[in-house]
């Protein structure tokens, strides 16, 4: 719900309420216990938005509270039932600042505070899922003798689970000459109890051995940088260049993380034909990018290692890697879409050369290859009506 205010010293800006409930219950009969316990959310917030353009100047502000209440419903690992029901009530704001340089340039600057309550699987999970064994912050501790134990699910009063704070920084420069457009945006983000899925351990299983995954939070801080260039090389034909870059570090513990984003360069190449032939209109987009391998990566230990005990791996290790991170690789994608009489279709064509690769931010890279070429093909009937018609 929101209401735009009236002109008031010159602000144009709206005060919003936002209400969010989820019911999650799991199907009974199964036979197993649930991945994640059966669960209610209840969110409410209220934000307040203003901006004051003066001239060339506009400036930006914003204040947000939110209060959650979760009730959660589960057994544990012995078929016990728990319960469990807690609540984060956090306060997040942000301040921004554009400059229209000139009527082909602008800079736009924000600093801004954000929280995320850890989700249900982050914090629940447990036992096997697909490919590996994951546990919750929730589902394992530490005991008096420095061993990590999974054999019960712990209250969150009683834990040191907290939500994640970021503190985000951006910087935008833009500038339209012509037909070239160029953006350029640098950002640093530190977040405080970062959340993320970390490697842990091998056990054996009648299928082979199995990857342990447990969640953790670090505090990270995160740099990066990224580039676009738009250009018009015609009434009909355009493209854009695109460049990210990411820097990451777990500040905590003065390690890498895992799973970060690698330096990826791509353009996109479109050919938009408007009418061309029997068709009201036809459009081409070839779409070549290339992935480097990713050179801020944690130490990597094999799983051989694990299993016959030449490393040991406790809660306090520096962060690994069961595999070094996947080659860089490059694909090119294809497709065209086109309108038809009352049919819209578009044939697309992924990975057109049929690489081999895989992709970092995927855990099945550490089975398998990504799929080869892949061909999608989406067509739309629209159906007309006489204006005679009752079910028009």
């Amino acid at each position: 719900l929101e209401w735009k205010h009236p002109d008031w010293l010159k602000l144009d800006g709206l005060l919003g309420f936002q209400y969010f409930v989820q019911d999650n219950d799991n199907n009974p009969g199964t036979g197993t216990t649930p991945f994640i316990p059966n669960y209610n959310t209840d969110r409410y917030s209220v934000f307040l938005i203003e901006n004051k353009r003066i001239g060339r100047n506009t400036i930006e502000a914003g204040i947000r509270l939110d209060y959650e209440l979760n009730n959660v419903r589960g057994r544990e690992t012995n078929q016990a039932i728990f319960k469990d029901e807690y609540s984060v009530a956090n306060f997040t704001s942000s301040i921004g600042y554009v400059r229209e340089i000139s009527k082909k340039t602008s800079f736009r600057t924000n600093l801004g505070t954000a929280f995320r309550t850890p989700n249900m699987a982050e914090l629940y999970s447990f036992g096997q899922n697909g490919f590996k064994t994951s546990f919750g912050l929730l589902r394992h501790y530490t005991n008096s003798s420095g061993e990590l134990r999974t054999d019960r699910v712990i209250q969150m009063d009683e834990s040191a689970v907290k939500p994640e704070k970021g503190y985000k920084f951006i910087n935008e420069f833009q500038t339209n000459k012509g037909s070239n457009t160029h953006t350029v945006t640098v950002f640093s983000h530190y977040i405080k109890n970062y959340i993320f899925d970390r490697p842990l351990a091998v056990i054996g299983t009648i299928r082979g051995p199995m990857p342990v995954f447990v969640f953790d939070q670090v505090d990270a801080f995160f740099i990066g940088t990224d580039y676009s260039w738009k250009r018009d090389w015609s009434k009909e034909l355009s493209g854009i260049f695109g460049f990210s870059y990411l820097w990451s570090r777990d500040i905590s513990g003065n390690a890498q993380l895992i799973d970060q984003v690698p330096v990826k360069v791509n353009y996109k190449l479109i050919w938009n034909q408007g009418k061309f032939w029997k068709f009201k209109s036809s459009k081409f987009t070839l779409k070549p990018s290339y992935t480097f391998q990713q050179f801020q990566k944690p130490r990597t230990i094999l799983p051989e290692d694990l299993i016959d005990g030449s490393v040991v791996i406790t809660a306090d290790s520096e962060i690994f890697d069961f595999k070094d991170p996947p080659q860089d690789y490059f694909l090119f994608d294809a497709s065209w879409s086109f309108a038809w009489k009352s049919l819209n279709a578009s044939i697309t064509v992924k990975n057109l050369f049929n690489n081999r690769f895989r992709d970092y931010l995927n855990e099945m890279r550490y089975f398998a290859d990504e799929p080869g070429r892949n061909i999608l093909f989406n067509v739309i009937y629209k159906f007309k009506s006489k204006s005679n018609d009752r079910f028009k």
